[in-house]
């Protein structure tokens, strides 16, 4: 992969990009329930300045992710990090959802 990972547009996001640009599911959870709150709040903080730009950029290209370019997709992980987050900061009040089973113990199938 390049240096830049992101479009030329969203540069001032690519120091987020090895932490919190994870390509599943369970990689996202488990980097949120790992987190502390002040990690995920000054992420949320960054990213939820720019989702309205993020979301807009995203309408010009396909939705499957398999058709995306490859910077476009890393933009793409960002956002599904952002959503994950966004539930710990806004709803949860902590990383996890409180008195649920472990997350790990869960399987998604889509």
């Amino acid at each position: 992969m390049s240096k830049q990972s992101l479009p030329a547009e969203f540069a001032d996001l690519e120091p987020l990009v090895a932490e919190w640009a994870l390509p599943t599911l369970k990689e996202r959870l488990r980097k949120r329930t790992s987190s502390n709150m002040d990690e995920l709040k000054a992420f949320y903080e960054v990213i939820s300045a720019r989702m309205e730009a993020v979301m807009e950029f995203l309408t010009g290209y396909p939705p499957k992710e398999e058709e995306m370019p490859a910077d476009v997709l890393q933009l793409v992980y960002l956002a599904k990090s952002f959503m994950e987050v966004g539930l710990a900061v806004e709803l949860f009040h902590a990383p996890d959802e409180p008195d649920v089973f472990d997350f790990e113990r869960m399987e998604a199938v889509l």
